[in-house]
């Protein structure tokens, strides 16, 4: 059995989850989490990042971001 990741269980209590990646973005409010980091934020009908990161949290975004 594979060895689970100490990230992979990060969760913001009373988040919203997502189907495409339900273990790890959660919405709480107007922030997107991504393996309980706070990495966007939703501002007047667009996903606005809190900066650059990695290509995995990219993805999260980017598809918050396209629905």
């Amino acid at each position: 059995m594979a060895r689970q990741s100490r990230y992979s269980k990060r969760r913001v209590p009373g988040g919203k989850t997502f189907p495409k990646y339900p273990e790890n973005l959660q919405a709480v409010g107007n922030t997107i989490f991504s393996y309980g980091t706070p990495v966007a934020d939703y501002k007047n009908g667009k996903v606005v990042t809190r900066g650059w990161w990695s290509s995995t949290t990219s993805k999260h975004i980017n598809y918050v971001a396209r629905l």
